[in-house]
């Protein structure tokens, strides 16, 4: 049950409850689905990605999408295996990944950001892509048991 918020108890990430998700009648849950969907203009299919985790889905999943789209020549498998951050700013603690770049943390604590370092696994992201010749690449989470990828 920890899609709604619960009076006084935290939720299994530890975030503090929040009163607009409590359990009332009729209410749906606070979902953090965020699949991406990316196309070109002609409706040409680029990339198709979604992950499970979470709060800390859209900052993985949005993560992974800059990565695929800002890195063309980086396989699908690379983009999904970079480390990943995560701020839920309730509390205010950026969450980085392990294998994170340590030259990075003064300039982030030099703007505020309380750091902890966490063990990898923030989120599960699974995506696809397609190249210009219409191959696609496939990737998920090697830091998910029963994980794998496929390339047609």
């Amino acid at each position: 049950m920890n899609d709604f918020s619960i009076p006084g108890v935290p939720n299994e990430f530890g975030f503090a409850p929040a009163e607009e998700n409590f359990i009332r009648p009729n209410k749906r849950p606070l979902s953090s689905c965020t699949p991406i969907i990316v196309s070109l203009k002609d409706g040409t299919l680029v990339a198709v990605l979604g992950a499970a985790g979470g709060s800390r889905i859209i900052s993985s999943t949005t993560q992974v999408a800059w990565r695929i789209l800002t890195s063309p020549s980086w396989s699908v498998k690379d983009a999904v295996r970079e480390p990943r951050m995560h701020n839920q700013l309730l509390p205010n603690q950026l969450l980085l990944e392990n294998r994170f770049s340590r030259w990075e943390v003064p300039g982030l604590r030099a703007k505020g950001h309380n750091i902890t370092w966490v063990e990898e696994g923030l989120s599960a992201v699974q995506a696809l892509t397609r190249d210009r010749d219409g191959v696609f690449d496939v990737a998920a989470e090697s830091r998910q048991k029963n994980s794998g990828g496929f390339t047609l």
